[in-house]
């Protein structure tokens, strides 16, 4: 069998993360002691001293008015939710609140390459501290960043020496897993909701997690404080409602992923997530899988076209125990699975919808007093002592808008560089397919290998390959597919210019339903595709934190795991915000200074 790509070989030996010791981090200095390089025209048109910037597809700050929080959100698209892209900032009243600087975090963790291409957050991308007292009280505070410890993690040799073990051994490229230990936690007293209002949403799951969290800090004080979330396009437009949802404590940068991982829980358990966005625990499985050409029958199918009912016989089930796979997987044909081997414990890994959880995390963030603006981002002030102001076309009447803030945080993922150019984000295109199969399918995700034979399609000559599909089966009786990313076509303008490659999707199509009678005849609900961020630099990402610029934040490159560590930066950003320092988590190594 042909080897995988190596791509999956590098999501399994990302866990080697777990192992990496936190790095010293700096001194603590002033604001006015760090030198932002984007600072001047020369290196950052648009940005030093108020310069116009290209207008672009998603929100771009997030700013505040006289004195208040606004943030600005940027989205991109990629097939399973929209992929956010925006700016937060945060503005307090203008006679309440002072210029007082504060101790700036150091840098400590180091984050590995993506684990897989989709799954959380369709955001097929790699991936994302700073601080910026509000008030007198949180601004004079210096205490330590308090550190979150590692996860536990327990290696252990992949046990036995049977043919189906060495094969999935060989073909996915990994010999050990890693594992954490169940970390969930109940969940926080319910907030009071407060009257919905009527009013669209848009944005990414980045910013929309920012705005939440801003509007949650114990200092936020809606009578002093005004958070505006800016989004150029459409809310979960991109990568944030089109990616897996895949949430796993074996994902990266493992300084924030304990964290969001259990913000998820807790945010599922206070507003009902589980019904409002399809919260729950999966099992999650690399799976090795021979495919079926497209024109082989399926098992038991005569030439009238009725089935029997084999897959369910004792005999179909005897295979999946075989391959010890779980029996509730027999929505994958038994005779067709070569290995299966589970990815984590009990508890280690869960899912939401994306398009959900960020649109809910938007309204939940209005409820409490943030304000949601659609318009495109062309300059941010920052003249001075730190940022002044961010203007913006509003997207109806195309008229331009000026709003006062003091803190401004960008989030705009694959569309980072055209705010930031020297910011070392690039975008990769990753599509995707939604399949309502034709019966329900267990609570699984599968990291695939299939083995595609010559001549797959029979109009089409072709040499045996493998395909590395991923596989999230959905409580709304759907499944979600997406397949490997590519950068033929360059990033567009705005989410709404995402071109769809539909032969990229059909392939997707052809290739779960060669090792599923359910998806091969299910109907297809969509064919999507979105750009996610990747970092691209040795040091990996996100990059979450103070930019060297007075109130100037950023948060983005967080490649697939957007939608797995948005409640984490959310929270983290909250923070800088607020209290001038990460509390919630030792990010150190994401600090944007150290790559801009």
């Amino acid at each position: 069998m042909a080897e995988p790509p190596a791509k999956r070989a590098r999501r399994v030996d990302s866990s080697a993360m777990w192992d990496m010791d936190d790095r010293g981090s700096r001194s603590p200095g002033t604001t006015d002691d760090v030198k932002h390089p984007a600072a001047t025209k020369d290196t950052a048109p648009g940005r030093g001293t108020g310069e116009k910037i290209d207008e672009i597809g998603a929100g771009l700050g997030i700013a505040a008015i006289g004195t208040g929080i606004e943030i600005v959100t940027e989205e991109t698209v990629i097939g399973m939710g929209a992929m956010q892209e925006f700016v937060t900032g945060v503005s307090a009243v203008k006679d309440t609140l002072t210029d007082e600087e504060v101790i700036l975090p150091r840098a400590t963790d180091i984050a590995t390459d993506p684990v897989h291409r989709f799954g959380t957050a369709l955001e097929t991308g790699r991936r994302q501290d700073g601080a910026h007292g509000v008030t007198a009280e949180t601004t004079a505070e210096t205490n330590e960043i308090d550190r979150t410890e590692d996860m536990d993690m327990d290696l252990d040799d992949a046990a036995g020496g049977d043919d189906i073990e060495e094969l999935m051994r060989r073909s996915m490229g990994f010999s050990k897993f890693r594992s954490t230990k169940n970390t969930k936690v109940p969940g926080n007293n319910a907030y009071g909701v407060r009257k919905e209002k009527k009013t669209e949403y848009r944005g990414g799951i980045i910013g929309c997690c920012s705005a939440y969290y801003l509007t949650r800090h114990p200092s936020f004080d809606p009578s002093r404080h005004s958070v505006t979330l800016i989004e150029a396009s459409d809310i979960a437009g991109g990568a944030s409602g089109k990616a897996g949802g895949l949430l796993a404590l074996w994902a990266y940068p493992s300084n924030i992923v304990p964290l969001s991982y259990k913000l998820h829980a807790e945010l599922a358990k206070e507003h009902n997530g589980k019904d409002r966005w399809g919260y729950r625990e999966v099992g999650c499985a690399q799976l090795v899988a021979r495919g079926r050409p497209l024109g082989e029958k399926k098992d038991g199918e005569s030439a009238g076209g009725s089935l029997s009912l084999q897959k369910r016989s004792a005999a179909a089930m005897g295979k999946l125990k075989t391959a010890r796979a779980p029996q509730e997987l027999d929505w994958v044909e038994p005779e067709l699975i070569r290995g299966y081997e589970s990815m984590s414990d009990p508890g280690e890994t869960a899912q939401v919808h994306p398009y959900l959880f960020t649109t809910s995390i938007a309204k939940l963030a209005e409820e409490k007093g943030a304000k949601v603006i659609l318009g495109s981002v062309s300059d941010i002030d920052y003249k001075g002592n730190g940022v002044k102001s961010v203007t913006y076309t509003e997207k109806e009447t195309g008229q331009a808008q000026t709003i006062p803030a003091t803190d401004v945080v960008v989030a705009a993922g694959p569309w980072t560089s055209s705010i930031m150019p020297e910011a070392p984000i690039s975008a990769m295109r990753a599509h995707s397919v939604v399949i309502r199969p034709t019966r329900p399918a267990s609570a699984h995700t599968l990291f695939t290998n299939i083995e595609i034979p010559a001549n797959f399609d029979p109009s089409v000559k072709s040499r045996p390959t493998v395909a590395s599909p991923e596989i999230y089966a959905r409580p709304d009786d759907t499944v979600y597919a997406c397949g490997e990313g590519d950068q033929v076509v360059p990033l567009p303008s705005t989410t709404a210019d995402v071109e769809v490659d539909q032969q990229r999707c059909q392939d997707i199509i052809n290739q779960v339903g060669s090792i599923s009678d359910a998806l091969r005849d299910g109907e297809v609900t969509a064919r999507q595709a979105c750009y996610l961020p990747n970092v691209s630099s040795s040091r990996g990402g996100p990059l979450v934190g103070h930019t060297g610029t007075k109130g100037l934040y950023l948060a983005a490159g967080h490649t697939c795991w957007g939608i797995q560590n948005a409640p984490g930066t959310g929270k983290l950003i909250s923070e800088f915000v607020f209290d001038g320092r990460a509390k919630s988590a030792n990010i150190g190594s994401l600090d944007p200074r150290n790559f801009l």
